[in-house]
């Protein structure tokens, strides 16, 4: 299983270093690498969650879903390579997640997950810095805007204003008129 193991980081370092060029191809290959050793995990009676720990430490888990959901519906992707190839264009591996039907990535989220539903004594819990590590900005503001009351939202935007003018990257608020009427 450590042979395996060795291929799956082999095969993550591989998308890392491809960065859009034959990414796709690197992840579903370490998908496919993952579902194999994710069934040799469960035939021998251990847990796939202490596994991925021990043997991949370096793959976060939302990516090892990625890639393992990526290899489970690989030919959704078949007519858009070849199409791609001629104009040398690569697909990313969101843009490859878009092409799954949901209903069927729902399927494959429901069945991977099920690992991860383990009682919370035994689950390592995530810190929210891990949690938003690989998230891009438009998928932590959907999370909190859906999620969030307004007065939530309004305390964070009003934090990241204030964040950001201390950087130097947006300029000044000025003072609302009505607020310096009030103050004469």
């Amino acid at each position: 299983m450590s042979d395996l193991a060795d291929q799956i980081n082999a095969a993550h370092q591989e998308v890392l270093k491809a960065f859009n060029k034959g990414t796709l191809e690197h992840a579903i290959k370490a998908g496919e690498l993952l579902n194999i050793a994710k069934e040799n995990i469960k035939a021998e009676g251990k847990k796939w969650s202490e596994w991925l720990e021990e043997n991949c430490p370096d793959i976060p888990q939302r990516t090892v879903h990625l890639y393992r959901q990526l290899a489970t519906h690989k030919d959704h992707f078949k007519n858009w390579q070849r199409v791609a190839k001629p104009v040398n264009e690569e697909l990313s591996l969101r843009g490859a997640l878009k092409l799954i039907p949901k209903k069927k990535r729902a399927k494959a989220t429901t069945e991977t997950t099920k690992a991860a539903v383990e009682p919370p004594a035994t689950r390592k819990s995530p810190t929210l810095e891990a949690l938003l590590l690989d998230k891009a900005a438009d998928e932590v503001f959907a999370a909190i805007r859906d999620n969030w009351d307004d007065d939530k939202l309004g305390a964070l935007t009003t934090l990241l204003k204030e964040y950001l003018n201390s950087k130097g990257v947006l300029p000044p608020v000025p003072t609302p008129i009505s607020e310096i009427a009030r103050r004469i």
